[in-house]
């Protein structure tokens, strides 16, 4: 199948958004470093917060999603996923925004970030996340999956999808560096399931239809063998080629 008539296909079902995530790996350990990030980011306090000796995560609002906050001892994560609906819960559970739209909310957040915080010596950067794309039944999902997975031999018999793949290439912001473009494929299928309460006898559970989604989860970032740091003036660069990658996964598929 050529390159154009891919597009076209799988343009005609877009990806929403389960989870984004945006990975720096400073030089020192961050873990020990006296910050308000996400006040400073996000101009309001956390709802919740949790402080431990190996890793701080604040959790709040912000643009009708949620944003977290997670400093460990080797990493900054900021991570942006749909709020939880306490009435109906949903599995499947995504972003009201766009890919593209979501990437740019996350990106600028993070890009304040390191305007912020110029000192901080940054040794690798990663792009991470979970896209979904529902579908009605599990062979409507290998239909879909096919258009992205030209390298995959799909037939009727099939049951189960796992397929992950990590393609390299040469980042463009810094010459010398390897960008990794990690994707895994999958077919997911959950069962809804309803509780009968009464007072007179112990609940009672049983399953009702299955719903069934797509799964694209990809990890873009640079090398982690690389042992010096990253130009602070390209770091912002560099992102968004991550993003860039990240989104032209999802729009092509597997490609090299």
């Amino acid at each position: 199948m050529s390159t154009k008539a891919r597009k076209a296909k799988t343009s005609d079902v877009p990806w929403e958004v389960a989870r984004l995530q945006a990975i720096f790996f400073p030089v020192q350990s961050p873990r020990e470093i006296s910050q308000d990030w996400f006040r400073d980011l996000t101009g309001e306090k956390p709802e919740q917060t949790l402080a431990q000796q190996a890793e701080a995560v604040s959790v709040g609002p912000y643009r009708g999603a949620m944003f977290n906050l997670t400093i460990d001892l080797l990493r900054i994560v900021f991570t942006l996923h749909p709020k939880p609906d306490k009435e109906k819960p949903n599995a499947f559970a995504t972003l009201e925004e766009t890919p593209a739209d979501s990437c740019k909310a996350l990106i600028a957040l993070v890009g304040r970030w390191i305007d912020r915080n110029r000192q901080m010596p940054i040794k690798r950067i990663g792009f991470a996340g979970l896209l979904m794309q529902r579908t009605k039944d599990q062979r409507s999902g290998y239909g879909i999956l096919k258009n992205y997975l030209p390298t995959v031999t799909f037939s009727p018999k099939c049951t189960d999808l796992l397929f992950r793949i990590n393609r390299p290439r040469e980042l463009k912001s810094i010459k010398g560096q390897t960008l990794n473009r990690m994707s895994t494929w999958s077919l997911l299928g959950l069962a809804k399931m309803a509780q009968a309460i009464t007072p007179v006898a112990p609940p009672v559970t049983s399953s009702r239809e299955l719903e069934f989604a797509c799964a694209l989860e990809f990890d873009v970032n640079t090398a982690q063998d690389f042992a010096g740091e990253l130009p602070h003036q390209k770091l912002k660069r560099v992102l968004n080629e991550l993003v860039e990658a990240s989104l032209e996964i999802a729009r092509k598929g597997d490609f090299r």
